[in-house]
C-alpha cells in the first residue's frame, strides 16, 4: 500500500468533487475519503510487464462502450516485483470509487501514460474484482 500523498496523482485526485480530505490527530494527518459512502480510499501501485499495461492503457483510454471487453481482457493479468510499467490506483474500501493511472518508470524518471480515469458505483465494482 502506498501513501495517498506519495502518489503522483493525488493533487489531482484530491480535487475530485466526491473526495475529502479529513484531518485528524491535530491536522497532521489526513484520511482521504469517498464522501457519497463515507468511506476510506487506500491508495496502491502495482508494477506490471509491458503486454499487461497495454491492456489498463486500453481501459483507462478506451470508450465506455469497450468498457467491459477492456475489463474482461485483465482476468489473467498480474502484478510482478519490477516492471516498466506503475499502476497507481486509489480505492475505497466498498469499491464504489476507483482512480488510476498507468505510468512508465525508466531509469527512475516517471512519465504518465494515461491521464487518471475514474470510476464509480457499479462500473468501480466491477473493476475492483481485478483487484
Amino acid at each position: 500500500m502506498s501513501r495517498f500523498y506519495n502518489l503522483d496523482m493525488a493533487k489531482e485526485v484530491a480535487k475530485h468533487p466526491q473526495i475529502v480530505l479529513e484531518k485528524h490527530l491535530f491536522g497532521l494527518l489526513k484520511d482521504t475519503v469517498y464522501a457519497p459512502t463515507s468511506s476510506e480510499v487506500e491508495s496502491y501501485s502495482n508494477f506490471y510487464k509491458d503486454a499487461d499495461a497495454q491492456l489498463f492503457k486500453n481501459l483507462i483510454d478506451g470508450p465506455t462502450t469497450d468498457f467491459e471487453k477492456n475489463l474482461k481482457s485483465l482476468d489473467a493479468v498480474e502484478t510482478t516485483e519490477k516492471g516498466k510499467y506503475r499502476l497507481d490506483l486509489c480505492i475505497s474500501h466498498d469499491g464504489q470509487f476507483i482512480a488510476m493511472q498507468l505510468n512508465e518508470v525508466e531509469n527512475d524518471v516517471t512519465t504518465h501514460v494515461t491521464p487518471v480515469r475514474y470510476f464509480v458505483g457499479k462500473d468501480a465494482e466491477m473493476v475492483d474484482q481485478v483487484f
